[in-house]
């Protein structure tokens, strides 16, 4: 397995958190910066962000939080513990 560069699980947590602390839709784009762009992820906005949590989630922002703090917990072990992860969305690595 390949081991994820330490910019990378820095990346990956910086992220997590700042979607985590900026995922409010009522002032998502006006108080808000930019998300950050993350090739893997394609094109991420605030409205990208507003519509997942509608569909798949029902709307429901505690759960969305929960899910990314879960996230969050999950690299960050894997990161002080000097192990590898891949990380997969649509089928890619």
């Amino acid at each position: 397995m390949r081991k994820l560069p330490d910019i990378g699980k820095f990346l990956a947590i910086a992220v997590t958190t700042a979607v985590t602390a900026y995922p409010f839709s009522g002032f998502a784009e006006t108080d808000c910066p930019a998300i950050t762009k993350v090739t893997f992820w394609g094109e991420v906005t605030h409205a990208s962000v507003r519509q997942h949590v509608k569909d798949k989630l029902a709307g429901n922002w505690v759960a969305y939080l929960n899910q990314l703090q879960r996230q969050q917990t999950t690299l960050t072990k894997i990161s002080q513990r000097g192990s590898d992860t891949v990380i997969k969305r649509k089928g890619k690595n």
